[in-house]
């Protein structure tokens, strides 16, 4: 189609409604037909190529497209529908888990469309917002501003693009897009569908992996994998789906009943459970399949949340706390720590709990108990291990009951933690892995007993010669840096025999002392001398710091960095040939600002003079002569006015002189002269400005030759300019 062609095209739809940013609503002209238009400014013409030719249900149809310039006209098909976003953020109405299995195998099955293009075309943005769901139920993928076409062998997206949150690692720079970036983002969309779904976990983790060399492949895979999340559903709904014809959660009729049915079989459980404990004269070892069935009742109420104090309430209707023998009594308190340690100890149904004991009898200690040791589990599952041993050790010393069973269990749950970490710093080397694995190990010779101590300080000693070993290498190896981060860090963790009577000092004093010599080595003498210095009296490093300055004063003096120069070896007075160094470093300073001198020339050139350095006397001659340097800076000609500003910065003199400054202009063609003098006096540094001005039409003073001599107070010429004025404005 030609680019008129598709302009007559684009002519035949009529506007109907602005949605601002570029989108409006258009109609067919001859069809009538509602379509979506855009103009978009960040695009790729090919996917809107492969989209217009090739169809799918779950793609928007585009019409037709035509570039304008830098931006993409384009007209699809209008979808009308509501968002994900929309309907996942819809209380009223939740999806049921049959319709999301569905929405998740049609996104699988849009993005399949998109990536079986050759090349594939990636989202690149595929979130909640642009998938779109139609009146009819179609799932529709939208928004294809940020999509892109893969590129074999792409280092790199050349254009960053994606939403925070949902967008894949490489979308960030560190890789080029392709089809694995969508499938991040399907992963983002599952896990959010399906929260609470242990199988849909195990395709999020896989999906959203870091590296996108062990995501999935394709979305078909993630389909079949979709599908057998639903048999394995487990949820009450669920089940109910499958149980009930035509049933869904997202109807209030349809809801109701099933929370009425749930009340029913609870009821059908508490009354099964009543008719146990009234067979419990008859049949007694009935009584502990009954206790057990509801414990584990409240923990499954514990941990969805629900009402636990009321089912608390009624098993002690049925079995009172003082009438429970001594193991019973040990059961309960344990499901009550389970069940406690589902909540925070700020939730209000903590409280209540609590009081439902209260109410029921239960013995105030053994509520207390119960408070502990619930509060320990909590400290125990965030890896707060530290406060929770010191939590038990208060229990054990009030003769708390079980506390010593609650003390082991809490050292075998620190020994597996401190076995995890140890094993990881084995497989990947990591400093915090490491230190994680002793910081466990630590806890375990403090808490552990003779035996299990002995057991974890070998393990700590063995850690700690692992990290040595490492930094000890690296020192060997160069890495001067990484090797003192293991140093210091292991500087924490001199605890036991072994590892106090390692020398880390002497070690990262050594290192510190390698790492100065490798600049030395690569002439950063800066660098060098800091570290020197830091290490104070340790070997040579006091003679080492003079060294580092003298070769600093010498690299200064190679690079004609004369003050610099200067600088440094005033550091290192006594230093081989420092001192006479010194005196020429100053010297060749003094004498390159002889004309414009700073205070440092005028303060050496006296002592270079009075030590009877050659040639000092001549540069302060030159030095204590007045010297103006003479500058046309700003010009204009409007009409036959010609106007130019002149400046004269004046330099050098006795240091506390000063003089006034008379300009005087010369125009090198006709010999006239122009003269103007300073008001006041002006020291160094100071500055006289002059305006020659000249109404003319007869001649431009910015093409013929001019010279500007400046003179002192005695008459003497200090400075002169010869050349052609620039003219910057012209009005």
């Amino acid at each position: 189609m030609t680019e008129l062609e598709k302009l007559c095209e684009q002519a035949l739809y009529e506007e109907i409604q602005d949605l601002g940013d570029g989108k409006s609503i258009v109609r067919d002209v001859p069809t009538g037909r509602l379509l979506y238009r855009k103009v978009l400014t960040v695009y790729n013409i090919q996917v809107f190529a492969f989209l217009k030719d090739h169809k799918s249900r779950h793609v928007p149809r585009v019409e037709s497209f035509r570039e304008d310039e830098n931006t993409l006209i384009v007209i699809e098909e209008l979808v009308q529908g509501r968002t994900l976003e929309e309907i996942l953020g819809d209380d009223g109405e939740p999806l049921s888990f049959q319709e999301k299995i569905r929405i998740l195998t049609e996104l699988c099955d849009g993005l399949s469309f998109l990536h079986s293009a050759q090349p594939p075309i990636i989202h690149r943005d595929l979130k909640a917002s642009n998938i779109m769901l139609t009146e009819d139920g179609v799932v529709k993928i939208i928004d294809y501003d940020a999509a892109k076409v893969y590129i074999s062998g792409e280092k790199k997206d050349t254009v960053l693009m994606g939403t925070h949150g949902v967008a894949a690692p490489e979308q960030y720079g560190f890789a080029a897009s392709d089809v694995r970036t969508d499938i991040f983002g399907l992963g983002k969309l599952i896990e959010r569908m399906l929260p609470d779904n242990a199988d849909a976990a195990g395709i999020v983790e896989k999906a959203t992996h870091m590296d996108p060399q062990k995501r999935y492949s394709s979305a078909a895979q993630i389909r079949e994998q979709i599908l057998r999340i639903r048999e394995h559903a487990s949820s009450f709904d669920t089940r109910l789906e499958k149980l009930v014809p035509g049933f869904d959660p997202r109807r209030k009729k349809h809801r109701l009943l099933a929370r009425a049915l749930a009340v029913v079989l609870c009821a059908a459980i508490l009354l099964g459970c009543a008719l146990a404990v009234w067979r419990l004269g008859i049949y007694p070892e009935k009584r502990r399949e009954a206790i057990h069935s509801w414990l584990d009742a409240i923990q499954t109420v514990a941990e969805n949340e629900g009402d636990t104090g009321g089912v608390i309430d009624s098993f002690l209707v049925q079995f009172p706390y003082e009438k429970m023998s001594g193991e019973e009594q040990r059961l309960f308190r344990d499901a009550m720590e389970d069940a406690l340690a589902e909540y925070t100890a700020a939730d209000e149904r903590t409280e209540s709990f609590y009081k439902v004991l209260s109410d029921r009898q239960v013995d105030e200690q053994d509520i207390e108990t119960i408070r502990q040791y619930a509060e320990t589990e909590r400290l125990l599952d965030s890896g707060a291990f530290e406060s929770a041993f010191s939590k038990l050790s208060s229990c054990r010393d009030a003769g708390a009951v079980d506390a010593e069973e609650k003390w082991e269990n809490a050292l075998q749950r620190c020994r597996k933690k401190a076995v995890s970490a140890e094993k990881s710093f084995d497989e990947k080397g990591t400093l915090a892995d490491a230190r994680r694995a002793m910081e466990f190990y630590e806890l375990l010779i403090r808490n552990g007993g003779e035996t299990a101590s002995a057991d974890a300080e070998e393990s700590y000693d063995r850690v700690f010669r692992a990290v040595l070993d490492q930094a000890d290498a690296a020192g060997r190896d160069g890495k001067y840096e990484d090797a003192e981060k293991k140093y210091v860090m292991l500087q924490d963790f001199r605890n036991t025999e072994k590892t106090a009577q390692i020398d880390l000092e002497e070690r990262i004093k050594a290192n510190q002392y390698s790492r100065a010599e490798s600049f030395v080595k690569d002439e950063n003498y800066s660098s060098a001398r800091g570290i020197f210095e830091e290490l104070g009296d340790y070997s040579d490093s006091a003679a080492q710091v003079l060294k580092c300055e003298y070769l600093n004063a010498e690299q200064y003096m190679q690079n004609e960095k004369y003050k610099e120069a200067a600088a440094a070896y005033a550091l290192c007075p006594g230093y081989e040939d420092a001192d006479a160094k010194l005196m020429e470093a100053r010297y060749r300073h003094c004498l390159e600002v002889c004309e414009k001198p700073d205070d440092d020339a005028y303060a050496w050139i006296t002592g270079l003079v009075d030590a009877g350095y050659p040639g000092a006397q001549d540069v302060k001659n030159t030095m204590y002569q007045w010297h103006v340097v003479i500058k046309n800076e700003i010009s204009l000609l409007m009409g036959s006015q010609q106007s130019t500003h002149i400046r004269g910065y004046l330099y050098g003199g006795l240091p506390e002189a000063s003089t006034r400054i008379r300009l005087e202009t010369i125009d090198n063609v006709t010999g006239d002269r122009s003269s103007w003098t300073s008001p006041e006096a002006c020291s160094r540094g100071g500055y006289v400005d002059a305006s020659y001005n000249v109404n003319t039409f007869e001649f431009s003073i910015f093409e013929r030759e001019h010279t500007v001599n400046a003179y002192s107070d005695d008459g003497k010429l200090i400075g002169s300019w010869t050349g052609v004025f620039t003219k910057e404005f012209t009005m």
